[in-house]
This record gives structure tokens, sequence and C-alpha cells, in this order.
């Protein structure tokens, strides 16, 4: 492992892990080199303040991830008995399932953590002190408050709404947002987040195209983004 030029991810270990977020929490006036799996010929130098989010990003294997998308290999414009069944692969792109989400933070308090990386793999963060969705009879309502991270807060607006999907529809808005963005989320009217959208390419994607994975305070435009990984833990 380098130590001269910065902490390069890709070639880090768990039992590194306790040493690697010392250090940049120590050194956070430095520059971090990531280097990603899927761009190992390539690095990226992070400023001081994107340290955190690397620093999270380490730390995520305390969380459970209940969503990922990665390359559009899953199809995520789905009903509702998909999305509260779950669906996808695990090792790939899946959503966990809205029943088991709701079972999971049913019993005591649960954080969540949003990592996004964006075509330029620029890399943020949002997390949320409090996370629960309530049961199928409210329509898996989301609870979330408590916001902190590098991505913006593109979620407290959506707090309290019902899930809606292209099939049922629980949204404030005159028609149906889960059609008109293309996804299944807790669409308000019809809000500033939708992490289950389209997977649109660098390529093909409109820099105001609301249908994508779309965080719009990550550079407050709708630009679709390449990676989502969302994941809970419970709070401390």
């Amino acid at each position: 492992m380098r130590h001269d030029a910065g902490w390069t991810i890709s070639e880090v270990n768990l039992t590194s892990l306790p040493q690697l977020t010392n250090s940049l929490l120590k050194h956070t006036s430095q520059y971090v080199t990531v280097r990603t799996a899927s761009h190992r010929d390539t690095s990226k130098t992070i400023n001081r303040e994107q340290c955190k989010t690397v620093e999270y990003r380490l730390l995520s294997f305390h969380y459970q991830v209940i969503q990922r998308r990665q390359d559009g290999s899953v199809d995520f414009y789905r009903n509702w008995a998909e999305y509260k069944e779950g669906f996808g692969n695990v090792n790939t792109e899946f959503w966990l399932g809205n029943e088991q989400i709701n079972r999971l933070t049913a019993d005591g308090s649960f954080e969540l953590l949003i990592d996004m990386t964006d075509h330029l793999d620029d890399m943020k963060f949002a997390r949320y002190s409090h996370f629960r969705i309530d049961t199928e009879d409210s329509n898996y309502a989301l609870n979330i408050s408590g916001y902190t991270g590098t991505a913006g807060d593109s979620l407290t607006w959506h707090n309290g709404e019902q899930f809606s999907t292209k099939d049922r529809n629980n949204d404030k808005n005159s028609g149906n947002c889960a059609v008109i963005y293309k996804g299944a989320w807790w669409y308000t009217d019809c809000g500033a987040s939708n992490l289950n959208g389209l997977y649109l390419t660098y390529d093909t994607y409109d820099t105001y195209d609301y249908r994508g994975i779309n965080w719009y305070h990550f550079k407050n435009k709708w630009e679709s983004l390449k990676k989502i990984v969302m994941m809970v833990k419970r709070a401390p």
C-alpha cells in the first residue's frame, strides 16, 4: 500500500480500515488518491471537502444494502407487487423489497446512508440519522430526518409521503409521478429524488431528464447518476 501519494481504495482491505479511517480524519487537509475497482488504470484525487465521503464509503461494510444501481442490468420500472417483494440480483442491481425494509426498520432506530457516484466519477453521500418505512397499510410511507452529507438533501422533502408505482399512485401530483418519472419512489409533486428511475448513460441522458437516477442537489440539476447504493444500519 502506498503512503507517499495518499490512500488508494482498491488497495485497501478490511483489516486496513481502522488505520485508513484514522488517517482520513487526521489528515483532511491532504489530498486522497482514489482508484476504483472498475477503473484500475485511472486515479482521481479528491479535495478536503470530499474526504468525508471516502470515509463513509470505506465504513459502509457496517451497513445492510437495500438498493443498488450500477450498470442498468435490471429493469426498475416495475409494479407494486414487485417492489413489495423485491427483485434483481444482490451482486449487481436490486431492490430489497418494501416489505423487508419495513420489517428491518420497524424495531428500533435506523439510519440511512446513500452512496452516490456520477458519470464523471465524482463521489458524494447523504446520511440520515432516522429512517423507517411504514407497513403496506400505510403504503410504505417514508419517515426520514437528520440529514448530513456532501450530496445535498434531496429526500427530506419526501418525508411522510407514501410509496408510488406505475400501477398504484399515491402521490400529490395530478398525474402519476411513477409513470412520469419512469420509476417508483416516495413521490410528492413529484420530488427532488428518483433513485429508482431509468438507468441512463452519460451519452444518452439529457441534463434536464428527470426520468433518470436523479438526486437533484448532487449538482442542483437533473443529471442521471452512474452508481447508487442505499444502506441501513441500526443507529447507535
